[in-house]
């Protein structure tokens, strides 16, 4: 779910992640488990360039999510311009789709932040103010008692999605995520009975595909 950034926490125990400025690995405070990054303060944009052939099975790559670069691989091509990838150092079940705007070929340095390489200094000042502006409104919402305008789904409502669970495209589920359900749908169905999703309330940039075991039906 890039974008509306989630919270970096262990993939193994989930306890919150702490990094550190231009370390490579996050270590879990608790469970000790690593988590490999890059660091992108430092970097030159000529870097971001993809390979005029695309990505193959196999290759390393640096994926975007949050407001870092992550190292990872591609696990194989899904659309023409779409792979569906894996992060270094963190289970399948964070495994997603991608479009080529989120990929850069892996090298001896990563990319510059995503701001720098998608526009000037002005662009960058007016996502910030963008940015900020939301974040005073869901303030303002939580402080007059409103709570989130997207809250957690309360599970109890809810039913386990099991392998012979019948789903349907636009179908309304809830998306587990840090042991609470988000709202969404479902977007497809793949051949190997994973979910392509859509959380409510953000743009289709961060649908992501996800195993039945984090979904829960209505």
């Amino acid at each position: 779910m890039q974008g509306e950034l989630r919270a970096l926490s262990c993939s193994h125990c989930g306890a919150p992640l702490t990094p550190e400025p231009d370390a490579a690995v996050i270590t879990c405070a608790y469970c000790r488990q690593a988590h490999h990054f890059v660091s992108t303060s430092t970097v030159s944009a000529a870097s971001a360039r993809r390979p005029a052939t695309g990505y193959a099975t196999g290759d390393a790559v640096y994926i975007a999510w949050g407001a870092r670069w992550w190292r990872g691989r591609i696990l194989r091509p899904v659309a023409p311009d779409r792979w569906l990838v894996h992060y270094d150092g963190w289970d399948s079940s964070w495994d997603e789709e991608v479009a080529a705007d989120r990929l850069a070929p892996h090298g001896d340095a990563p990319p510059p932040p995503l701001a720098a390489v998608k526009g000037s200094g002005r662009g960058l000042r007016i996502v910030l103010l963008a940015a900020l502006a939301v974040a005073i409104a869901v303030v303002g919402i939580a402080w007059l008692g409103g709570g989130s305008p997207y809250p957690a789904v309360d599970v109890a409502r809810t039913r386990p999605v099991a392998a012979a669970t019948p789903l349907d495209p636009g179908q309304q589920v809830a998306i587990e995520w840090r042991n609470q359900g988000w709202p969404g749908s479902v977007v497809s169905l793949l051949p190997d009975g994973r979910v392509r999703v859509h959380y409510q309330g953000y743009s289709a940039s961060h649908d992501e595909v996800v195993p039945r075991a984090r979904l829960r039906a209505f």
